[in-house]
């Protein structure tokens, strides 16, 4: 009595056993001859046995010219056919298409299927239209905030002007820019969040982002400079700068005033520029002699990034923001122009490379 249940487990066993031996081991593919860009493809696929279980799926790849799709299809119990359907790229160039790879899942392992891969032709589409653009129209309301700011920014510059008008170089006059510097940074950061909630979109964009960052970078440059002044009594690369440009009919301001005005003044025809042209982006055209350069650009602080296409040829929506724009030519020289598009009202940039000796 004792042993009695060894026999039962045994068929128990025999049972179970036939579950995992009926994975799918081959299928045969059937595909149409020829497909056209963003149309819906269906394949239809044989088994060589029928699940007899639910839950069973195949995994299916397609690999085309330039992109590839893998997803999966159901299969009933007691079935051994199964449909697998797929939208081609509208985009996709023309090529053969090929069904690579399948696989069949019972739900915790995949088992390969055998079969003969298969292709079909993929016609693409003739004269599509792609945008190559976008402008980033800003709202009526978003026009007078900043033309708001821009009035704002000219009042105070008048009053610095006023308040350090024969004013000699000493560190209490250097704490008081600096002061108003971080004042400004303050209320530009303001803005820019006032900016955003008056948006069209509750999505924030990118463009916006960089539009403001480069203000600010402005900001924090003439900041560190001043601090940078004060700490070691020389004159910074940026203050140099400003020597160098100064006319002789401005007022005896001192450098580090002057570096200050000069942002002020700079970032209040960047909000009335914006506001002006009711747009965050504008199109920059470079190009070189001779032409067929590799071009990059960059913001302050930031990396360059190679623009798609080499000279002669135009930028598209670049945010409103100062530009950096490289030029190389194995050969030649490499040549660096910065575009400021708020102070140049032709936004073109050009390049005359040197050949290397």
């Amino acid at each position: 009595m004792g042993f009695g249940w060894v026999p039962t487990l045994a068929v128990c066993l025999v049972l179970i056993c036939p579950v995992i031996g009926t994975a799918q081991e081959s299928a045969t593919v059937s595909v149409p001859d020829i497909a056209k860009a963003g149309e819906t493809v269906s394949i239809k696929i044989l088994l060589d046995k029928a699940p007899n279980f639910d839950g069973g799926s195949i995994l299916v790849w397609v690999s085309g010219p330039e992109w590839g799709v893998q997803s999966s299809t159901q299969v009933s119990r007691g079935s051994n056919t199964a449909t697998y359907s797929f939208k081609l790229p509208i985009d996709v160039g023309p090529g053969m298409c090929t069904i690579s790879q399948l696989k069949f899942s019972a739900g915790s392992k995949m088992y390969d299927l055998h079969f003969a891969p298969v292709s079909f032709k993929v016609l693409a589409n003739a004269g599509l239209i792609i945008p190559s653009s976008a402008e980033v129209a800003i709202t009526p309301s978003q026009v007078q905030l900043l033309r708001r700011e821009a009035t704002r920014l000219q009042l105070q510059i008048e009053h610095l002007k006023a308040e350090f008008s024969g004013t000699r170089s000493n560190r209490i006059a250097s704490d008081t820019l600096r002061k108003r510097v971080q004042e400004e940074i303050k209320s530009l950061q303001e803005t820019a969040s006032k900016f955003q909630t008056l948006s069209a979109t509750e999505r924030k964009t990118d463009v916006s982002d960089v539009f403001f960052a480069d203000l600010q970078s402005s900001y924090t440059e003439v900041l560190s400079a001043l601090s940078e002044a004060a700490e070691h009594e020389r004159e910074p690369p940026l203050l140099r700068r400003v020597s160098r440009e100064q006319k002789p009919s401005v007022p005896k301001y001192t450098l580090a005033a002057l570096a200050v005005f000069r942002v002020y003044e700079h970032n209040e025809l960047a909000y009335t520029l914006v506001a002006d042209t009711g747009s965050l982006t504008f199109d920059l055209a470079v190009s070189s002699s001779p032409e067929g350069a590799t071009v990059s650009y960059k913001r302050r602080g930031d990396q360059y990034k190679i623009s798609p296409d080499p000279t002669n040829s135009v930028m598209k929506a670049l945010p409103y923001a100062i530009w950096t724009i490289r030029f190389q030519k194995p050969g030649f020289r490499e040549v660096e122009v910065e575009h400021d598009p708020f102070r140049e009202s032709n936004h073109i940039v050009t390049a005359l490379l040197i050949k290397k000796k």
